[in-house]
């Protein structure tokens, strides 16, 4: 149908021939069925049979046993690997189980640092606040002029409540 705008659209039939699925790219299905393949390959196994049983029977003795000393060899290797495997999933599973002792381990030593945090955090509170009355506490307790202010918040002690008079050093 044409628009005007410039592309022109047809219609196609719907169809479910083969050869219109295969212009539009969908799969054909198998033309064969499941049962005449197996056929077909039990008698390319028979064609091939004669062959291999020929193949077998020109090998010397010696060959066979080459082949079988190989496949104790092989056996023995396969053995081993499996002995070894054995063993890594035994050490992994003693590692697994330090990880999990050494995890319990950090998790406690964590929940301890984060008591003593807590206990730190409230010795400097009480600090601080000492700290904000200690200067209330120096002129209730000292002789007058005894203590002098270095810095706000610190104090001296004056040569009267050391002892020493001004002019001895």
């Amino acid at each position: 149908l044409d628009k005007g705008k410039g592309k022109v659209r047809t219609k196609h039939a719907a169809t479910t021939h083969p050869s219109a699925k295969r212009r539009r790219g969908e799969s054909v299905p198998a033309t064969e069925s499941l049962e005449e393949l197996w056929v077909k390959m039990g008698r390319k196994l028979k064609e091939v049979a004669p062959e291999t049983l020929g193949k077998l029977a020109e090998d010397s003795p010696s060959r066979s046993l080459q082949l079988e000393e190989k496949l104790k060899r092989l056996e023995a290797h396969n053995r081993e690997l499996q002995d070894l495997t054995a063993q890594q999933l035994d050490e992994m599973a003693n590692l697994s189980a330090v990880a999990g002792r050494a995890n319990a381990e950090v998790l406690q030593l964590k929940e301890e640092n984060s008591l003593l945090m807590g206990e730190v955090s409230h010795l400097k509170e009480e600090a601080w606040v000492k700290e904000q009355e200690l200067p209330g506490r120096a002129r209730q307790w000292r002789p007058p002029g005894c203590l002098l202010p270095l810095r706000k918040g610190q104090w001296r002690a004056s040569s009267c409540c050391t002892g020493r008079s001004k002019g001895k050093r």
